[in-house]
């Protein structure tokens, strides 16, 4: 159970991390070509971002969690993708 709780862990983890690495590298990349400017529209625009991929994470676990808790009773799960997509 701990192997299992420190495996999704660190993924959960890394990925974050990733995240972060992009939106560094993304205001570096910002600031060397469109300087203040562009770093204000980036800094307006990102929690924007964060609300969109946090809206997408919650319907994109939720959908996985209830397919999976269906599969495993014998439920139909062919509607589930279709339901978090649209």
């Amino acid at each position: 159970m701990l192997k299992r709780f420190t495996k999704n862990v660190t993924q959960s983890v890394a990925g974050m991390i990733g995240i972060s690495v992009y939106v560094l590298a993304d205001t570096f990349f910002i600031s060397v070509y469109s300087g203040a400017d562009g770093l204000a529209v980036l800094n307006l625009i990102l929690p924007v971002y964060g609300l969109i991929y946090a809206i997408g994470a919650m319907i994109g676990i939720g959908s996985a969690t209830r397919y999976a808790i269906s599969r495993a009773k014998g439920e139909n799960t062919e509607h589930y993708f279709v339901q978090s997509v649209t």
